[in-house]
């Protein structure tokens, strides 16, 4: 299965991802997932955007890119743009939306660490924040 990388993916992805895993009582075959690194990135696609349910409806946060010329440029070398404060307006609506739910205080360290590492690329830092979730969803 090929999947365009996503930043904070929706349940849907995760579904895809699950599609070929099978558990039986005498095996277990995991899916096998590409991501697609060559594909030139797109403008307001789930690449650097992501939708979340908060109090007051649906929310929107977004990853600031690099934008280089106006060149087609594939996902593996889009860059973040980490110039502008949007790692702590996105942690403080994630705060604002989940930090009532169960478990989110275990959780929320391992998570806001990812996105203050300051990952250069986009496609390595969706690819972080994928393992995660994934991680932890077992």
């Amino acid at each position: 299965m090929l999947l365009s990388t996503a930043y904070f993916p929706p349940i849907e992805y995760f579904a895809k991802i699950a599609e070929g895993f099978c558990l039986s009582p005498d095996s277990m075959k995991p899916s096998v997932v590409y991501i697609e690194a060559k594909e030139n990135y797109q403008k307001q696609s789930y690449r650097n955007r992501c939708r979340f349910y908060a109090g007051d409806g649906v929310q929107n946060l977004n990853v600031p890119i690099v934008h280089s010329g106006g060149a087609a440029h594939p996902i593996d070398e889009t860059l973040v743009d980490w110039s502008t404060p949007w790692v702590i307006r996105s942690q403080r609506a994630i705060m604002s939306a989940y930090e009532s739910s169960p478990y989110f205080e275990y959780y929320k360290d391992e998570l806001f660490a990812i996105m203050d590492s300051g990952i250069p690329k986009l496609l390595d830092m969706n690819t972080a924040i994928t393992e995660f979730f994934l991680k932890k969803t077992g």
